[in-house]
Formats: structure tokens, C-alpha cells, sequence
């Protein structure tokens, strides 16, 4: 039995005494004939994957899906890949066809090299296979439909993805809680789970880790931005300072010193800090920006009298985001500062003054007498 299909059954023994209802509207696993039949003039070859995969189920009751094309009740669909089910084979090459007409005229999810087989039930976001005649093991991309940018998660593969959220289920990462109504919630312990999928897709990891080279560009950070913040890897930390700290030449290396700047806010380590300050004084107001946003993420008091300089920028956008960072970052050595905010002459500045302000007083009671108004 491959890892795949083992890491398959995992994940049905663990639902059949957690989620028993889910389990009984999985449908019975295709024949390699019946496969074959249903993908035969495709234009590629579908990875064995796939074949493993709708050979042990193919996917949730077909009754589930009415013929207006609706998604069905959350009740009728086996939600068994945590907040996810996956189609029958048939309904998933049908919803594909679609694609072939614009066969390779794009390179994101909608094109033809990407099989939509799982779905969520908010509606909004599919799971895709990379489909290549060349692989056998075949990448899995979640991600929003409206948006292609804003990916949800990665796997290198089904078997890692089906490895991932077998172990999840097994170490309570994903937890299924029952209610007195007969229905079910799903509960993630969200550092448990992502520790996990790290282990299970280092690959992903590692190449991402290997995009940030010393000659990187804008673009290329770009692309991969949204995948570092998800990730979390404390190695990008280092990188992404050396971005910081080379020279902008080009209005280029300004917005990707801009980016880095908010992703180390995402990585939310203290290791960031110093050159954090450092980019708050940086030629462009928007590496400024994400500077002070960083800086109240991360929440260390050694930035708390750099931001209070920062109040003195000429940028309304600067001193909104110092103002906000001081209320996160909550050190009383801000209070007069704050005060002096609350006279600003921009109104979203005076609106953050009044909520950091807030936060502090709740934090030291004893500030509530010194409130000057």
C-alpha cells in the first residue's frame, strides 16, 4: 500500500469515530478503466497521483450536487480534508472542459494545466492540481478564485497534503467537535498544524528560501511575499535584513526594501527590530510605513523612541502608522506623546492617537487623571 493511500485511510479512521456522517457520503473509488474512460481525450496525462486518489474514493455523493449547478447543503457533502471535500471525477473533468478552450493562454490557476478537485464549503476557494504529463507526484495550490494572488496553502503533493492532514487530525492540530444538534465544527490549532505541514513540505520551504537571493527583484519578492508571510520561516529574517541594509540605487530596490519591511512584520521576530528603526528614517516614505506597521507588530519597546521621532514626518501615512504602533507596542514612555498627537492636524492621525491612547490608559489605569480634555 503506497503512503498516499495509507495516509488516505488514516484520515477515514480517524473521521469514521469523529465524523461518521461525512465518511457514509463518500462515494465508492473509480476502476483504472472507468478513469481512464472519463479522462481519455484530456490533453494531459493525469498523475498517478489522481488515479490513487479517485481509485480509493471518488469524492463526495453525487446526489449532493442539484442540477442548477449550486453548490449543495453543508450537510450532504463529506467535509473530510478539514474544511474541504473534493468532487466525483466526472463533476470535476466537467467543470475543467471549460478551461481547454483557452488551452495555455494563461499561467495561473485558470488555465489548463490546473484541475480544480477540492472545494471548500465558504465557496470562494478551490484546490488545484498541477497537471503535467511529465510528473508523477503533482503540486496542490488552494487558492481564492476572485484572486489568484491571495494563495491559502501549498502542498508539494497529494501524498504530502494527504500525509499532512492525516497527522493533523491524529495529534488534535485539527480537532472536530460535536454539538448537541447533531452537527460538527472543526477546530485548528493553527502553530501545531503549521508546524506539521513544514515537515511534510520542505521542498516548499527550501525553494522558497532559495528565491531570496542577493539579486533579487521586485518582482520575484513579490511573488513569493504572501507565501513568506504564511510560512514563517525565522531564516527568511536574515535575508530580507540584507535587503534592508543594501543601498536603493532604483525606485526598484525601494519597493522591495518597502516589502521586506512589511514581511519582517509578518515573521514578527525581535531580530528585525534594529533594522526596522534604521527603515524608518529610509529615503521612501513607504519602506517608513511599513517600518512603523513592523514595529507595532512585533511589539518590542525599543522602538518606542524612534517611532515617537517618526511623528515628526512631513507624511500623513508615517505618522498615522507610528502613532498605531505606539498604541501596540503600549510603553508608557509614549503617554505625553500621545497627547501631543491627539492635535494633529490629520484626522486618521488624531482617530489612532485616541485608540493608542485607550490601550494605554487600560493598560496603567493611573493615566486616566492625566487626560487633558
Amino acid at each position: 500500500m503506497s503512503t498516499l493511500t495509507q495516509a488516505l485511510n488514516r484520515i477515514l479512521e480517524y473521521l469514521e469515530k469523529h465524523k461518521p456522517k461525512a465518511v457514509s457520503l463518500l462515494q465508492p473509488g473509480l476502476s483504472d478503466s472507468e478513469i481512464e474512460e472519463l479522462v481519455k481525450d484530456l490533453p494531459a496525462q493525469f498523475p498517478e497521483e489522481l488515479y490513487e486518489l479517485y481509485k480509493w474514493k471518488n469524492g463526495s455523493a453525487y446526489d449532493a450536487w442539484n442540477v442548477s449547478g449550486d453548490s449543495p447543503e453543508l450537510e450532504h457533502v463529506a467535509y473530510i480534508f478539514n474544511k474541504f471535500s473534493f468532487y466525483p471525477l466526472e463533476v470535476a473533468i466537467g467543470n475543467y472542459r471549460p478551461k481547454l478552450i483557452d488551452y495555455r493562454r494563461w499561467k495561473d490557476i485558470h488555465s489548463s494545466s490546473w484541475l480544480e478537485i477540492f472545494f471548500c464549503y465558504i465557496g470562494e476557494v478551490g484546490g488545484f492540481v498541477f497537471v503535467d504529463d511529465s510528473q508523477e507526484t503533482s503540486q496542490i495550490i488552494f487558492a481564492y478564485h476572485k484572486d489568484t494572488e491571495d494563495i491559502t496553502q501549498k502542498y508539494t503533493s497529494l501524498t504530502s497534503m494527504m500525509t499532512t492532514i492525516a497527522e493533523c487530525y491524529e495529534t488534535g492540530a485539527y480537532s472536530v467537535t460535536k454539538h448537541e444538534d447533531c452537527t460538527v465544527t472543526v477546530v485548528n490549532d493553527y502553530q501545531k498544524a503549521h508546524q506539521i505541514w513544514c515537515e511534510h513540505n520542505s521542498e516548499i520551504v527550501d525553494s522558497l528560501l532559495e528565491k531570496l537571493q542577493p539579486e533579487l527583484s521586485l518582482q520575484s519578492l513579490t511573488d513569493i511575499a504572501a507565501d513568506l508571510m504564511k510560512l514563517k520561516d525565522p531564516r527568511t529574517v536574515k535575508p530580507l535584513i540584507r535587503v534592508l541594509e543594501k543601498p536603493a540605487l532604483t525606485d526598484d530596490d525601494l519597493g522591495i526594501q518597502a516589502l521586506a519591511a512589511r514581511i519582517l512584520g509578518e515573521l514578527g521576530d525581535a531580530g528585525a527590530v534594529e533594522i526596522l528603526i534604521n527603515a524608518l528614517k529610509n529615503d521612501n516614505w513607504m519602506t517608513q510605513y511599513w517600518a512603523a506597521v513592523s514595529l507595532g507588530q512585533i511589539k518590542d519597546e525599543r522602538a518606542t523612541y524612534p517611532l515617537i521621532e517618526a511623528l515628526q514626518n512631513s507624511e500623513n501615512e508615517v505618522r498615522h502608522m507610528a502613532v498605531w504602533a505606539l498604541g501596540e507596542i503600549g510603553d508608557l514612555r509614549a503617554a505625553d506623546t500621545l497627547i501631543d498627537a491627539l492635535r494633529d492636524s490629520d484626522g486618521r492621525v488624531k482617530q489612532a492617537a485616541s485608540q493608542a491612547w485607550d490601550k494605554l490608559a487600560a493598560k496603567f489605569p493611573e493615566l486616566d487623571e492625566e487626560i487633558p480634555f
